[in-house]
């Protein structure tokens, strides 16, 4: 089973640019011999809400910068919203 959903992160030292990007969950129930597992990935291209453009340079540098890595935010609230 898989869910796909958009979340919204929010990046700069004030909080001032939102981002949305896909991010899906792929669910496996597991069986008699395999525990239940879930994995996650991040698809789709990072999408500036306020300006309504496409801006993966923009959120690749941003990580560059500041050495945080966007994908695992964007994970992490998907797990807290879902």
């Amino acid at each position: 089973m898989t869910r796909t959903e958009e979340v919204s992160i929010i990046l700069g030292e004030k909080g001032d640019r939102l981002f949305a990007v896909e991010v899906t969950a792929y669910y496996d129930k597991g069986d008699y011999y395999q525990p239940s597992s879930v994995d996650y990935e991040v698809s789709g291209e990072f999408y500036d809400v306020e300006n309504e453009c496409i801006c993966n340079d923009l959120v690749d540098r941003y990580e560059n910068i500041n050495k945080v890595n966007i994908e695992e935010l964007a994970i992490e609230e998907f797990i807290n919203q879902y």
